[in-house]
């Protein structure tokens, strides 16, 4: 049965976890985003054409892109989990080092069924305040198979 929360009790915080493969160390976001974007687009082309006015050509999907912004808290801020994080410096080295990799992460957020094979595209660090705490903007963009020679024959093959 549905139980209505007080504004006092805590809401849902959803569980953000970057992946390299099975066998390596997640890595935890400790302060969950606020907001989080997804970004999904349509490849199109419009046509005027004479006396008939705008026709539209819709192509393929473009890779998704997941963006948020959080931060990593510093060591004696009340968000900072010894078993979950590193150092807010320990933190950006991890992620700028899985951007460098360039190899396939995976974003899992369990609470909203969000498991995206992705890379990340771009890294933002700034420190704003002078609590230690660096505040951190990521950009993901969705791993897409890209097409061979083969594929492409073997799909004239098919018809």
């Amino acid at each position: 049965m549905y139980k209505q929360q007080n504004k006092g009790d805590d809401t849902m915080k959803p569980t953000f976890i970057l992946l390299k493969n099975s066998t390596s160390t997640p890595f935890f976001f400790v302060v969950p985003p606020l907001d989080l974007k997804i970004e999904s687009e349509q490849d199109t082309q419009i046509f005027k054409i004479i006396d008939v006015g705008e026709k539209t050509l819709i192509g393929n999907r473009k890779a998704e892109r997941i963006t948020f912004s959080t931060f990593f808290p510093n060591l004696k801020s009340p968000f900072f989990n010894y078993l979950l994080s590193a150092t807010p410096s320990g933190c950006v080295e991890t992620l700028t080092k899985l951007k460098n990799d360039k190899e396939p992460l995976t974003l899992i957020v369990p609470e909203f069924n969000i498991f995206f094979k992705c890379y990340i595209q771009s890294l933002n660090f700034s420190i704003i305040e002078r609590t230690g705490d660096i505040d951190v903007e990521i950009s993901l963009i969705e791993v897409t198979k890209n097409k061979t020679l083969l594929d492409v024959a073997r799909g004239l093959l098919q018809r």
